[in-house]
């Protein structure tokens, strides 16, 4: 886990650019758990956003997981994020703590 979100963290997600690389992140993982994901873009303030659906084949409950709210809010000043060089997208471990954007 700590791989993924070092890598959710290393795509950027702010709302105003759109999240599709990042639902896109997130399908794979969901296909790596065995879940069928799909993507589906709808346009929100102008802007391209995306959400994932996965679908396990479960029997006759195939259940649904829906990731939403993958965006995250835009980092603000670089050089505050100083744990990560000034890079909010540049996952960063100190001890068991994992620093960055996302």
């Amino acid at each position: 886990m700590i791989r993924w979100a070092e890598r959710f963290i290393a795509t950027p997600s702010v709302s105003t650019d759109g999240n599709l690389a990042i639902a896109e992140q997130a399908a794979i993982l969901l296909q790596e758990l065995g879940f069928a994901p799909r993507i589906e873009m709808t346009l929100h303030e102008g802007v391209e956003q995306a959400n994932v659906v996965a679908e396990a084949g479960r029997g006759e409950d195939p259940g649904v997981l829906l990731l939403t709210h993958l965006d995250t809010v835009p980092p603000g000043d670089h050089a505050a994020w100083t744990a990560t060089g000034g890079d909010p997208f540049r996952p960063t471990r100190e001890g068991d703590k994992l620093f960055g954007l996302g």
